[in-house]
């Protein structure tokens, strides 16, 4: 019996989403982030302030603060060091 393959396939996905008029984010000289798109300049939102946004609806719907994923290994080994009682340079060790 064969097997066939079946190759691998990823979807990327562009969405334009209409948001009312507001400076959502700004780019590293405080002007507001926008994109030519359509023939006319449109306010841009970048993934990070829809991932902050996001986080924070997260954090209050579920009443506890939400991590972000750099930060993950900086809380393990808190987590391991303090509450499992790891000595601190195994615990940066093992993360």
């Amino acid at each position: 019996m064969t097997t066939a393959t079946i190759p691998g396939r990823f979807v990327e996905l562009h969405i334009i989403q209409p948001v009312p008029y507001a400076n959502l984010n700004r780019d590293d000289t405080n002007s507001v982030k926008t994109v030519a798109w359509g023939g006319a300049d449109r306010t841009r939102v970048s993934s990070q302030c829809w991932k902050r946004a996001i986080r924070l609806h997260l954090q209050q719907s579920l009443g506890q603060d939400a991590l972000r994923t750099r930060r993950l290994a900086e809380y393990l080994a808190e987590h391991l060091e303090n509450e499992r009682g790891w000595p601190a340079e195994l615990a940066e060790r093992a993360v």
